[in-house]
């Protein structure tokens, strides 16, 4: 039976040491693949390194296509814009009052009216002058009064 007993505890005993010698080794295999990363970053830093003037020509590059396609999109605008404020300008010329007069009878109208403006205007004057006659007046008779 000492046997048997042996055997029990043998066989767990060596599966713990292989779940620990494989958490053992899945570490080392991570270790190593980071080594070749690292490795591999550093020599596409040297390659950077050396040839700086191709990336930044590439920039450069998609700069300048940016910028043609930005110009030619505000050009775009522009000319839409134009466009539109020169139609809204012909409407607002164009643009008559909805009248049940003819043309002819506001021009009419409107010289009517420019008529009674001038002999309001008119009127305006002679009161005013009458106003300020009949102020001096007074002024005098006050004065000779106090004389």
């Amino acid at each position: 039976m000492a046997n048997a007993e042996t055997n029990i505890f043998e066989k767990p005993a060596e599966l713990a040491r292989k779940a620990i010698l494989a958490t053992i080794g899945g570490y080392g295999m991570a270790f190593e693949q980071f080594q070749n990363r690292m490795n591999e970053v550093r020599d596409n830093i040297e390659d950077i390194r050396e040839k700086p003037s191709d990336f930044i020509d590439q920039l450069v590059e998609k700069g300048e296509e940016i910028e043609q396609t930005a110009q030619e999109s505000l050009e775009k605008f522009r000319e839409e814009s134009k466009s539109r404020v020169e139609d809204s300008v012909d409407q607002i010329r164009n643009f008559q009052f909805a009248t049940p007069f003819s043309s002819s009878a506001s021009k009419d109208r409107v010289a009517e009216l420019e008529a009674e403006v001038e002999a309001l205007n008119k009127k305006i004057a002679t009161l005013t002058k009458t106003s300020r006659a009949k102020k001096t007046t007074r002024a005098k008779s006050a004065n000779s009064k106090a004389a």
